[in-house]
């Protein structure tokens, strides 16, 4: 049996059945891509959401008293009024002068300086040398640091360590000037 098609081309039964069936699986085969295409923009847009807020949940850990570390903590109010107005008492809390503290710093800054990531700023060279000829000028506690310069303790008790080894290390490679 045969079927007349417009244009009156006339085709066997089974050639028809064929070119619709060809017809319909490319139909079919676009329909999937587009439902495929879908399904990705849509589970990628979600798994974005995720993402997001995960950070924003990640950003949320540092408590509020911390975040103002850059406006209120020791570091920005404290010794820089200090350095500026009473020296004397500069060197009687970090047990050196500012110029002193400018020339180790210069001399261990490369050593203590990371990158800021996506995540959080990196704690400053001067802030971390800071607390660190704190603590051993006066024997503070990482609780009372942390309250001074607005860092958690367990921050302090990670950087600590690799400043005093820094700051040993340039000892071993030459003194500070008198």
């Amino acid at each position: 049996m045969a079927s007349k098609l417009p244009g009156k081309f006339v085709l066997p039964l089974g050639l028809e059945i064929c070119l619709l069936v060809s017809y319909f699986r490319a139909m079919w085969e676009n329909a999937i891509d587009e439902v495929i295409d879908a399904a990705i923009l849509v589970l990628s847009e979600e798994l974005r959401e995720i993402v997001e807020e995960k950070r924003r949940k990640r950003g949320r850990k540092c408590r509020n008293w911390i975040a103002r570390r850059e406006s209120l903590g020791a570091s920005n109010c404290l010794f820089r009024e200090l350095s500026s107005e009473d020296p004397q008492q500069y060197i009687k809390h970090m047990r050196m002068s500012v110029d002193k503290f400018d020339e180790l710093l210069w001399l261990v800054e490369s050593y203590i300086s990371k990158t800021d990531t996506v995540m959080k700023a990196a704690i400053p060279a001067r802030l971390k040398l800071e607390v660190t000829l704190r603590f051993l000028a006066s024997g503070d506690s990482f609780s009372s640091l942390a309250l001074l310069f607005r860092i958690p303790p367990s921050t302090i008790s990670r950087f600590l360590p690799e400043t005093l080894q820094s700051i040993i290390f340039q000892e071993n490679i030459g003194p500070l000037k008198p």
